[in-house]
């Protein structure tokens, strides 16, 4: 929080989709990086609504993901960021 405070930018790396092609034997990779600017949100309704689209990746349905967060969402600080740019590519690891 205290570095979010000094400076909000913030940059990320995603991988994934790994293929093999016939031509090769090492796997093809796909990667993001992220920049963007990260913000707290506040407790309230868009923090719920949030945290809710977040746990729903990770769990079977929303009535767990409901009783979850009345029971433990209080604990949960939850950030959002506001992407400004986006660089991809694909290589061949080796």
């Amino acid at each position: 929080m205290d570095a979010l405070r000094n400076c909000d930018k913030v940059c990320f790396t995603v991988y994934g989709n790994e293929t093999i092609k016939e031509e090769a034997w090492a796997p093809f990779l796909q990667s993001v990086v992220v920049f963007g600017r990260c913000h707290f949100v506040e407790s309230g309704a868009k923090a719920t609504a949030l945290l809710k689209q977040f746990a729903m990746k990770y769990y079977p349905d929303a009535q767990m993901v409901d009783e979850e967060i009345a029971r433990a969402g209080k604990a949960a600080q939850v950030f959002e960021i506001e992407i400004e740019h986006l660089s991809g590519k694909e290589i061949q690891e080796r």
